[in-house]
């Protein structure tokens, strides 16, 4: 048997290919290191991105840097990032990439109503497309918007609540975002969400803050008289509210007597002078939900506008009830330009309380005012008292004595210059009177000026077998100053007193005429006229009133030939201000 002499086979391990060469393993290596390379160049770029949204404190500020960091880290050309609304809608809608005359020609933003938006709204999740324009939710895109195919969406989380979501388009380098892309833009939104809820924490901190301060500065400006001589009640509500709500115009009305009207008395902002001493009808719905839950309602003012007032616009506006004021129901009407997002729900409770304090102090303000007025009233029927009790007393003694001299002596000279004594003590002593009158005359003011003028003309005429003719300008309510009202109601007293006590006339005139520029007081008679004007105090007060108004006046009169006092005063410049409404 023969032996085998076969040599033993070799042993393989391992595939049948051969082996790698080394130009294989370098470029291995190489590719490997580069994707390492830009791994960490994302890495660095995405820890970059979040440190510097969490540096910044301010919500808008916050939001933009989001989306600018997620368009540079996903390498988008268009980026967008859209706000959930307290009713379901876009409330905010920031874009980067877009010109602001692309923009322009795109129009208004979207609100999500519809199309991919509002189905990514309804379901948020990340979602990665190659094609935007082939999904079916895909509509609505404006012919001015710039072409665009692939897209990412990532929504923004706030504690498991969903606050909007991050839009990004357009890859630059012309391919779908890829999963590493959707990665770091999930990680940048996370992140996000723990700055921006720290940005709206601090908005509404701030938020807090200026209206704490609005309603500090209102109740400090009521305390102080000086200011408020200067500028009514509601006018400093007005002005704090503007500054401390961002809004375009702040206005304060009063009902009217009409069901659902309200009058503007007065306001601060941009469209002031369209809506100034103007009815404003906003039935009866708007004005009882305010009062009757005591909290702010929108509304809307558009209706209420001019033609300026519509090519300028007006945004959301709400009615805040101020409680009781002295001539009706007090409202707080606050308004922002067009575009300007809607008050939120704490901007509505802080505006609401402001509204419950500017009311208690527009109260304690009356009250203080009630208070003050009383103490000038008591103190003002104690000095007439005293002119009548002592004053009077004593002049009618002293002439009483003078017309005695006249047994003593027979000399006309003599007789002639007792009889202008006594003349002049009784002129005296009917300006007296007539003082007295003025000084327990109650002041009110919430009565228009032409009733009050009415009320005096027929209360010193009622003496008189007739009745003075009274003319007074249908515009007098509207253009003369409460400051100058006192000053008119003088005027007419002291000339009609002059014409009752003094003229002997059948027949008195009272005109009271007014333009916007200045009022006239005229007093006529046709009575029995005088020589002398000096040394007559009546005359001399009117003139005083005059003259401290830079305003002038003139006295024509001769015997038997009638009196005519003309009292002239200019009216301030900017009437809108400080003219009763």
């Amino acid at each position: 048997m023969e032996s085998s002499s076969a040599e033993p086979r070799p042993l393989i391990v391992g595939s049948s290919l051969p082996a790698p060469g080394l130009e294989d393993i370098r470029a291995a290596l190489i590719a490997s290191t580069e994707e390492l390379v830009q791994f960490q160049a994302r890495m660095q770029g995405l820890l970059a991105s979040v440190i510097a949204i969490s540096q910044d404190l301010r919500l808008d500020s916050v939001l933009r840097h989001v989306v600018k960091s997620a368009c540079k880290l996903t390498d988008a050309r268009y980026g967008a990032l859209g706000v959930l609304g307290e009713n379901g809608m876009l409330s905010r809608f920031i874009t980067e990439g877009i010109e602001p005359e692309t923009a322009e020609r795109i129009g208004p933003v979207p609100r999500g109503e519809q199309g991919a938006l509002g189905m990514l709204m309804s379901a948020p999740r990340p979602i990665r497309l190659q094609d935007l324009h082939t999904h079916p939710a895909s509509v609505g895109f404006p012919r001015s918007h710039p072409p665009t195919r692939s897209f990412l969406n990532v929504p923004l989380r706030i504690h498991d609540v969903v606050f909007g979501n991050l839009y990004l388009t357009d890859k630059r380098n012309g391919t779908p975002f890829t999963a590493d892309d959707e990665n770091l833009a999930v990680v940048l939104a996370a992140a996000a969400g723990f700055a921006i809820e720290n940005a709206r924490l601090f908005d509404e901190a701030h938020l807090r803050t200026r209206w704490m301060e609005a309603s500090m500065q209102v109740a400090v400006q009521m305390l102080d008289r000086n200011e408020c001589n200067a500028e009514s009640g509601e006018a400093i509500v007005a002005n704090q509210a503007l500054e401390a709500s961002s809004s375009a115009l702040a206005m304060v009305a009063i009902r009217d007597g009409k069901q659902g009207t309200l009058r503007v008395s007065t306001g601060s902002g941009l469209l002031t002078p369209d809506f100034l001493h103007r009815s404003l009808h906003l039935g009866e719905s708007p004005i009882l939900s305010a009062q009757e839950s005591n909290h702010p309602i929108a509304l809307d003012l558009a209706p209420h506008l001019s033609r300026a007032g519509k090519e300028s616009g007006i945004g959301p506006a709400l009615l805040i009830t101020l409680g009781s004021g002295a001539a009706g129901d007090a409202f707080l009407i606050l308004a922002r330009p067009p575009g300007a997002p809607a008050y939120s729900d704490l901007e509505n409770a802080l505006a609401g309380k402001y509204g419950r304090q500017s009311a208690l102090a527009l109260e304690l303000m009356r009250v203080s005012g009630n208070r003050e007025e009383s103490a000038v009233f008591a103190d003002r029927d104690r000095i007439a008292k005293d002119l009548h009790d002592l004053v009077i007393q004593r002049l009618f003694a002293a002439g009483f004595s003078a017309k005695s001299l006249a047994r003593f002596t027979t000399e006309p000279v003599a007789l002639e210059r007792i009889d202008s004594i006594t003349d002049e003590l009784d002129s005296t002593m009917a300006d007296l009177r007539e003082t007295i009158h003025a000084l327990q005359e109650p002041q009110d003011t919430a009565m228009p000026l032409s009733t009050r003028i009415s009320q005096v003309v027929r209360k010193l005429s009622s003496s008189l077998p007739f009745a003075p003719d009274l003319h007074v300008a249908e515009s007098l309510d509207r253009l003369v100053p409460l400051a100058m009202e006192g000053h008119v109601l003088a005027v007419v007293s002291e000339g009609l007193s002059n014409a009752i006590n003094h003229a002997k006339a059948a027949s008195i005139s009272v005109r009271v005429d007014v333009d916007t520029e200045k009022i006239v007081v005229s007093v006529i008679d046709d009575g029995g006229g005088f020589r002398r004007v000096k040394g007559r105090n009546g005359l001399d007060n009117m003139k005083a009133r005059a003259q401290n108004l830079n305003g002038n006046f003139l006295v024509r009169s001769a015997p038997n030939r009638g009196t005519t006092f003309e009292w002239t005063a200019p009216l301030p410049g900017d009437i809108g201000k400080t003219a009763r409404p």
